[in-house]
This record gives C-alpha cells, sequence and structure tokens, in this order.
C-alpha cells in the first residue's frame, strides 16, 4: 500500500512538473496584451490539477500595510472573493506576514481545527474555506505578494513535493509579473517618444505652412521683379533676396525632412529609372558649382547599369546632391569623383555601390563618429566658413536606411573623404514603363483661372502670375465665394487654397464635384506632407501644387491640366437612337447618359491620378460602349484607341488624357443642346 502511494506521488510530481514547464514556455513568449489572459487561464489549470477550489494571487502594499487580490479563479459553484477581498490591513495577521517576509509557506489542512480567536481563522473561515496554502512571492529579495490555493469542498494536504513545485510556479509568476511591468514601461516609453515625435512633427509641419505663406509672397513678387526696367543696384539687391529665399526654403525643406524621418513618415515611392540619366542630370547640375571652385567633377557609370531599375529617383538624387554638394563645398583644390560599381547582378536585380570621393579637408575619427547626429556640425569654426544646417546627412543617413542601406565613411585629415553606400535594386518588370512618348511643344495658356485665396498678397502675387502666364483670372477669397463664382460662370480651372476661413478648399471642391463640375481643380497649399498630399487627392483635386511656388512650376503645373475646348462641336447620329426606344424615351435615355457620363470621367480622374492604367482602360472600354448607343461614334473611335494604348504601352500621357476630357467635356455640352431641342 505505501509502495502504491510513493508511485502516486511521483506521477503527480511528474505531471505538476511537466506543467509547470508548459506554462514556463507561455510565460516566456506571451505578448503584453494577452498576459492577463494567461495568468488567469494558468490559475485554473494549476487549481484543476491540484484539486483547489479557489486559487488567487495577492499584491502587498507595504504604504499602506495592506493587500489586494488582483486575480482570482474559482470552481464551479465556488463564491468568488476578489470584489471583498481588496485592501485588507496585514496588521491583524502578523504570522502570516512574518512567514512570507521569511519567504515561508502559510499551511493550514484543517482550517475549521484553529482556535477561535486566532485571527486567521477569522478571515478564512467566513469563505468556508477548509484548507489553504499560500506561497509568497519574492522579487530580488523582497516581498511582493503570494499565490494562494483554497479547498472549500473538502481537506487537502499538500506533500513536500507539492509544495515545492507550487513555489515553482509563485516564481514563474514573479517572473511574468517582471517581465510584463518592463514591457509595460517599454511600450509606455515607446508610446511616449511616439507621441513627441508626433507632437514635433506636427509643429513642423505647421511652422512649414506659416512660413510658406509669406515666403511664397517673397520669391514671387521677387522673380517678378527681375523682369522690370531695374537700375543695376536694384538687381543686385533683388539677386540677394532670391538667394537668400532659396536658401531658405531648402531650409525649410531639410527640417521637414527630420521631422518625417523622426516620426516615420518618409515614405517611398519607387519608379522605373535609368541610373545612367539620373547621373547625367546630377553631372549636368554640380557641374557649375565645380567650375565655380576650379575643381573637376567626374562621374562614372559602370557599362552594366543599363536596365531600368526600380528606384525613388527623388529620393535618391536627394542624397546624392547632398554629397555631391558637401565634397565641393569641403574641397578647395583637387577633384571630386563619382562612381557607381556593379557589385552583383541576375536576372531579378543588381547590387550596386555607389563612392563619392573627394581631395578635401577630411576629417577625425572623433568627427566622423557624430557626422550622423542631426544639426552636427565639424566645430563653429567650419560652420561659420561653409554655413548649413547640420542635417543634410542626418537625413541623406535616413533616407538610405529606408532604401535598407548606410553610408559608409573613410576619411584622413587633410586628405579627404569617400562616402559610400551599397544598393540593391529591382529590374523593372515592364521595361516599357520607363519610355515616354515625347510631348508636343508647350503652347500658350489659354483659358480662365479661378483663383480661391484668403490672403490678399498672395492672392494679388498670384493673380500677376496668371496674367503674366497669358490667362485670365478671376477671384473668391474662400471656399464658399468659389462656389458663388463657379455658379456663375464656369472657369476651365480653378487654384485653390486649402486652409481658408468661412469654407476650406477641400469642403469647397467636395461640394463642386458633387455639383457636377468636372474641369480640373488644384490645391495650391503651403501644407507639403504627404498626408496633405493624400488629403487633396481623396476629396477629389486633380493635382496639389505646394508653395512656395515659382512662375515656371505654376506654369507647369497648370500646363498638366489646362487645354483647349475641343473647337468642333461632337457630332450626334441620333437616328440608331429613336428606333430603338422610340423618340419619347429619347430625351430621359440622354439625360442617364450625362449622368453615367459625369460619374464615368469623376473615375476616370481618380485613375489618372492612382497610376492605374488597367482601370482606365476599363473605364475607356466601359465608355465607349454607351458613347456608340447615343450615336456620338468619333468618341466611341476615341475611347477604343485610348483604351488600346492603356493596354499595350501601360502608360498614357497626360496631353493625351486631358484631350480626351476636352472631347467628352464637349460631347457633355452637346448632349446638353440635344435634350434642350427634344424637351
Amino acid at each position: 500500500m505505501q509502495q502504491e502511494h510513493l508511485l502516486k506521488t511521483d506521477d503527480t510530481g511528474s505531471e505538476l512538473t511537466d506543467i509547470l514547464l508548459a506554462i514556463a514556455e507561455r510565460f516566456i513568449n506571451v505578448p503584453l496584451a494577452e498576459s492577463e489572459y494567461l495568468i488567469a487561464d494558468t490559475l485554473e489549470q494549476m487549481g484543476k490539477f491540484v484539486d483547489a477550489d479557489r486559487v488567487y494571487i495577492f499584491s502587498y502594499d507595504f504604504e499602506k500595510n495592506t493587500c489586494s487580490n488582483t486575480h482570482e479563479w474559482c470552481a464551479e459553484g465556488i463564491s468568488a472573493e476578489i470584489e471583498q477581498l481588496q485592501n485588507v490591513s496585514i496588521l491583524h495577521i502578523p504570522q502570516w506576514l512574518n512567514a512570507h517576509l521569511q519567504g515561508e509557506q502559510m499551511l493550514y489542512p484543517d482550517v475549521p481545527a484553529l482556535p477561535d480567536d486566532d485571527p486567521i481563522k477569522a478571515i478564512l473561515a467566513p469563505q468556508g474555506i477548509k484548507s489553504i496554502i499560500t506561497i509568497p512571492m519574492r522579487h530580488q529579495g523582497k516581498l511582493i505578494g503570494f499565490v494562494g490555493f483554497d479547498s472549500v469542498r473538502r481537506f487537502h494536504h499538500y506533500d513536500q513535493q507539492e509544495r515545492k513545485l507550487l513555489a515553482v510556479f509563485a516564481q514563474l509568476l514573479v517572473n511574468l509579473k517582471e517581465r510584463m511591468d518592463t514591457m509595460q514601461l517599454l511600450d509606455t516609453a515607446k508610446q511616449s517618444a511616439e507621441s513627441a515625435a508626433q507632437v514635433k512633427a506636427q509643429f513642423l509641419a505647421n511652422m512649414s505652412h506659416e512660413l510658406r505663406t509669406p515666403l511664397n509672397a517673397i520669391t514671387g513678387f521677387s522673380e517678378l521683379m527681375q523682369s522690370l526696367d531695374l537700375t543695376a543696384q536694384a538687381k543686385s539687391f533683388n539677386q540677394k533676396i532670391q538667394q537668400a529665399s532659396s536658401h531658405l526654403l531648402s531650409v525649410i525643406n531639410d527640417i521637414l525632412d527630420l521631422s518625417k524621418i523622426e516620426a516615420n513618415k518618409l515614405e517611398l515611392k519607387p519608379e522605373a529609372v535609368r541610373l545612367s540619366r539620373l547621373m547625367l542630370e546630377l553631372d549636368d547640375m554640380m557641374q557649375l558649382q565645380a567650375q565655380r571652385k576650379s575643381l573637376s567633377l567626374q562621374v562614372s557609370v559602370d557599362p552594366a547599369l543599363h536596365r531600368p531599375v526600380m528606384l525613388d529617383a527623388l529620393r535618391f538624387n536627394q542624397v546624392m546632391i547632398n554629397l555631391v554638394g558637401n565634397a565641393i563645398k569641403f574641397t578647395h583644390y583637387g577633384r571630386v569623383t563619382v562612381e557607381f560599381r556593379v557589385l552583383e547582378i541576375d536576372n531579378d536585380a543588381v547590387t550596386l555601390e555607389v563612392a563619392v570621393t573627394d581631395t578635401g579637408i577630411g576629417m577625425s575619427e572623433e568627427s566622423i563618429a557624430q557626422l550622423f547626429d542631426a544639426f552636427h556640425q565639424l566645430d563653429t569654426s567650419i560652420t561659420r566658413q561653409f554655413g548649413g544646417t547640420g542635417l543634410g546627412l542626418f537625413i541623406s543617413q535616413g533616407l538610405l536606411q529606408k532604401m535598407q542601406s548606410a553610408l559608409k565613411v573613410q576619411s584622413t585629415p587633410g586628405q579627404g573623404s569617400s562616402f559610400s553606400f551599397q544598393l540593391r535594386l529591382p529590374f523593372a518588370a515592364n521595361t516599357g514603363l520607363v519610355k515616354r512618348p515625347a510631348e508636343a511643344p508647350a503652347a500658350e495658356l489659354q483659358g480662365q483661372v479661378l483663383l480661391v485665396e484668403d490672403d490678399s498678397t498672395n492672392r494679388l502675387l498670384l493673380r500677376k502670375m496668371l496674367e503674366r502666364l497669358g490667362l485670365s483670372v478671376r477671384e473668391a477669397e474662400h471656399g464658399k465665394a468659389a462656389l458663388a463664382a463657379v455658379a456663375l460662370q464656369e472657369p476651365d480651372i480653378i487654384l485653390m487654397d486649402i486652409q481658408m476661413p468661412v469654407m476650406d478648399g477641400l469642403t469647397a471642391t467636395e461640394q463642386l464635384r458633387q455639383q457636377g463640375f468636372r474641369k480640373p481643380i488644384l490645391a495650391l497649399s503651403a501644407g507639403v506632407m504627404p498626408e496633405d498630399i493624400e488629403r487633396s487627392r481623396h476629396h477629389q483635386l486633380d493635382d496639389h501644387l505646394t508653395k512656395p511656388i515659382t512662375l515656371q512650376g505654376l506654369s507647369d503645373g497648370l500646363s498638366r491640366w489646362l487645354y483647349h475646348p475641343v473647337r468642333q462641336p461632337i457630332a450626334l447620329t441620333l437616328n440608331c437612337l429613336a428606333v430603338m426606344v422610340g423618340e419619347d424615351a429619347m430625351a430621359e435615355v440622354l439625360h442617364d447618359f450625362q449622368a453615367s457620363l459625369t460619374k464615368t470621367m469623376g473615375e476616370m480622374r481618380q485613375s489618372f491620378r492612382a497610376g492605374d492604367p488597367v482601370t482606365l482602360a476599363a473605364l475607356c472600354h466601359r465608355l465607349k460602349s454607351s458613347t456608340r448607343f447615343v450615336g456620338a461614334v468619333s468618341v466611341a473611335n476615341q475611347l477604343h484607341d485610348t483604351e488600346q494604348l492603356l493596354k499595350s504601352e501601360s502608360f498614357l500621357p497626360q496631353s493625351v488624357f486631358l484631350d480626351l476630357l476636352a472631347t467628352l467635356n464637349a460631347l457633355y455640352a452637346q448632349v446638353e443642346c440635344s435634350i434642350q431641342q427634344l424637351e
């Protein structure tokens, strides 16, 4: 009989050991969000195994001299006590507390047998407890709480092996609590840092917005003044204003990029590009700076880099301009070389190394160690001599890290420096995407612009710029005034500020689209963050131009969207329609077609803005059928040609798209005339 009891005890200990090992594994891998569930689950698991009726965890608060029940599991039919056992005084149970402080377990196999004046019995008896064991929970020698097992329906005696294994369970709970506390602190610190970064980014974005609005007036008016009949001294002063405002804009852009990197909001937009072409453009751009200092600038590209690759050309150029610009800035004599070397190439991608080397002033190891800190300069004398914000390399490193790369530096004081990085770039899947059909030479702009801008100074500037471009201009001070102006007479295009009193530009655009205005609306805003641009697209603006804007930038932006109306009216052959639906129903059918045309044109704009040739081709195909149905054969043919171009090239030149929109607008007007005649 004794041997049989020993075997049973050994089996029980072995099973409990397995359970504890499984619990330990779960505790190690549990995410913070699931920790409470896991604790409750393990209390139930342990309670059922040792045949306890209630299992719980208490925490000690020695500042208040209390203990509180934090977790509890109860078997079916057993009352929960957790709500009643909060902030229980520990002054009445000195024997219990002293045992826990000594690291000892408290075991009462027969609670009813305790003397009636025992304070422990006074606490346990009302809960119907027959047997109880509590195991202290200690962290780094400090008592933090205990885990307890109550037996209510029967008496239970815990042998030495069970008590040891329950002590292990208590320690596992301590370890889990320590890990959860650490994770909570890290999570809180992370949230605090992210919140601070978000606040900082929003502050910098707001400051950028506030600075860009007056800067737009400074740069714009100085550009207009340059064409006036000024004295030599006045022209010189004006050039200095332009140079200073250009430098200020560069500083604003650097700080904005810094905020994007720190807030993890900087997103790359890869496109199919040829590196050889990018480097030719870089060479053309930087040669003048090198020549001014009598430096030799040499750019070499490995001949193996002939295939188009997927790369964010704008951000890559930003890195290269910074590296080459720094090399020229810190080199007094000698040369600057830019090399593109292929390290590895296969069917899918190429790994290349880019190196910018100069014979300039060089750097010490101590300077290199601080080189990529934001706002860092080599020393104050360098700052005074060479200028700059100290953000260029920090931003370049952040951009390269987004590209899964990093800058490496080798430098010797007095001999020069070499900055290099490696990139693995996938080849463009469809090389046809980089073959842009030649655009027709830009014609002189014509048409009427509705300028919606609340700042009177910028409104005056933009009016003068638009008139310089040969456009007629009407003005509105806010979105509500813009709605009234469009109702009076539709312009050919709208330039819409975003932040305005009375009614903002986004709301005004939405209402204009709802009212059927189908012509281009361009945002002209000081908001330059990615979310600003995305917000404009979401609210059905066709483009997002940013302040400050130059005369050329304004011309380019308008040229992308301002098209000449179709001079020849669209021919409608309504005979077939009359036969199919009857003359009485023709007006109703044409009304339905107008509504469908308006909706489809809006979807076309969205697909074109999103660079989605597949959807755009499908829309052309769908509209082609209905235009044939109403007798607009020439329009159907144009839609067919556009559909085929999209399917073969996966690209539609903007001029072709704008011509199509002009045709569809003319068709809408012709249908309107036909409806009036029928009615």
